[in-house]
């Protein structure tokens, strides 16, 4: 079954555009260890699985913009040819964030923005679908990252993720040393993964 996205009047096939490729590159490299989709350009997971050994790569900005057709069949080469054990997925999160819940609140003009940046960005909730499926057909593992409270996972579709994933949340308390400006606490900063495996790599 294949998985449509439909944007400005355009309907995009990821999943059969994966399985065509698939079908023409018979020659792989070796597999990777870790592909981070959407990363910064100085991601430290891709960082830190090197610095132990092993192979990872990251597809951000710099290796395509996935918006484009050109993008994503950089994206999709890669997982044919390198066969990654692990996809880690980092859709953006400032449409789908607490704070974006609570800006739609605030006027109507707002609510009205934020749901049309949703709109704009249900492309990657399409993308990550297909990389999830894509990784369970090749024996890998999944991993989704978004903030805790986010609206992403209200997304139709998303069930199938959070269905066949395990739940999981860290606190990052100590990232950009946010503190409460009265108590001086650290301020909470609560991340979600989905993951196909309990235990990361």
């Amino acid at each position: 079954m294949d998985f449509e996205y439909i944007h400005d009047g355009q309907t995009h096939h990821y999943l059969s555009h994966v399985r065509k490729l698939g079908s023409s590159h018979c020659h792989h490299q070796p597999r990777l260890d870790l592909l981070e989709v959407m990363c910064s350009a100085d991601s430290e997971l891709t960082s830190q699985v090197r610095k132990l050994g092993g192979k990872a790569e990251r597809f951000g900005r710099v290796q395509g913009d996935l918006q484009t057709p050109e993008g994503r069949k950089r994206l999709f080469t890669q997982l044919v040819v390198r066969k990654p054990k692990h996809v880690w997925y980092s859709p953006e999160c400032k449409p789908w964030c607490q704070w974006s819940n609570f800006n739609m609140s605030r006027s109507i003009e707002s609510h009205e923005e934020i749901m049309q940046q949703r709109i704009d960005n249900l492309w990657q909730a399409a993308l990550g679908i297909v990389l999830f499926r894509f990784q369970l057909d090749n024996h890998g593992h999944f991993d989704l990252e978004q903030p805790r409270g986010s609206a992403y996972w209200r997304i139709p579709g998303m069930s199938e993720i959070l269905d066949n994933t395990y739940w999981n949340e860290f606190d990052l308390c100590r990232v950009g040393n946010l503190r409460d400006p009265s108590t001086h606490e650290p301020i909470r900063k609560r991340l979600t993964v989905c993951s196909t495996r309990l235990v990361f790599m």
